[in-house]
C-alpha cells in the first residue's frame, strides 16, 4: 500500500470550493468547542481555530480587492466612453476647420472615428496620446479649450487605467494569500481527521460525530446545506 495515499492532504481537491472548505472547517471548529475529543490535543484544537480565522481573513481581503478591481474597471470604462464620445462629437469641428482630406485632419482621424471605437484598452491609451498631440499642435486653430479638454480626457483615462492595473496586482496577491491559508488549514484538518479516524476504527458512528462531509458538496446542491446539529447542543 502506498503510504502517501494515507497521509496526503485529504482536502486538496480543486473541486472543493473555498466556500465548502470554509463551511466544513467552521462546522468542525464548532464541534471541537462542544464535544470532548480525547484524541486531539489542546494545541491541535487551537491550531484549527487560528488557521480557520486566518483563512476567513484572507477571503475577506480578497473580496475587498475584487470589489476594488470591479470599481476600477467601471471607472476605466466610463473614462474611455467619455473620451470616445468627445472624439466622435468633435470630428465635425476638425473636418470643418481643415477639410477631410487635409494633413491636419488625418493626424486626428487617420482611420476615421471607427479606429477609436474599436480600440483595445491599451490601444485607446496610445490613440488618446496621438489625439492630444494633434490637439496641442493645432490649438491656435481649434482653441485652447479644445486642447485643454482633450488633455483632461487623456489624463482621466490614463489615471483610471493605472488604478485598475494596481487593483489587478493586489487581487493576484490576495489570491496567493487565500491559497496559502487554505493549504495550511486543510493540512491541519487532515491531521485531525486521521488522528480521529485512528481512534474510531471500530466505531464509525463516533467518527461521524466529528465531521460533516456533506458540507464539502454544498456548492453542488440546488439549496444551501445547513450544518448538522452538534450532539448535546
Amino acid at each position: 500500500m502506498d503510504p502517501f495515499l494515507l497521509t496526503n492532504d485529504r482536502f486538496d481537491k480543486k473541486d472543493y470550493s473555498r466556500n465548502e472548505i470554509n463551511l466544513f472547517a467552521s462546522d468542525f471548529a464548532g464541534r471541537l468547542e462542544n464535544l470532548p475529543n480525547p484524541v486531539l490535543s489542546p494545541d491541535d484544537r487551537a491550531l484549527v481555530r487560528s488557521l480557520l480565522t486566518a483563512f476567513q481573513s484572507a477571503l475577506g481581503v480578497q473580496a475587498t480587492t475584487i470589489g476594488q478591481q470591479v470599481g476600477g474597471t467601471l471607472t476605466r470604462q466610463q473614462a474611455g466612453d467619455a473620451a470616445r464620445a468627445f472624439i466622435s462629437q468633435q470630428e465635425g469641428l476638425v473636418r470643418a476647420k481643415f477639410g477631410k482630406a487635409s494633413a491636419p485632419y488625418l493626424e486626428f482621424y487617420p482611420q476615421g472615428i471607427s479606429e477609436y471605437q474599436r480600440a483595445t484598452v491599451e490601444g485607446l491609451r496610445a490613440l488618446l496620446e496621438r489625439y492630444a498631440n494633434a490637439a496641442t499642435k493645432y490649438s491656435q486653430q481649434l482653441g485652447e479649450s479644445f486642447k485643454s479638454e482633450v488633455l483632461a480626457l487623456k489624463q482621466q483615462y490614463n489615471a483610471a487605467r493605472d488604478s485598475q492595473t494596481t487593483a489587478l496586482g493586489t487581487h493576484d496577491g490576495s489570491s496567493d494569500l487565500v491559497n496559502a491559508a487554505r493549504k495550511a488549514l486543510t493540512v491541519q484538518l487532515t491531521r485531525c481527521l486521521l488522528l480521529t479516524a485512528a481512534a474510531c476504527v471500530d466505531d464509525p458512528e463516533a467518527f461521524s460525530r466529528w465531521f460533516n462531509f456533506g458540507l464539502l458538496e454544498a456548492d453542488n446542491k440546488n439549496k444551501p446545506v445547513q450544518p448538522e446539529p452538534v450532539p448535546g447542543e
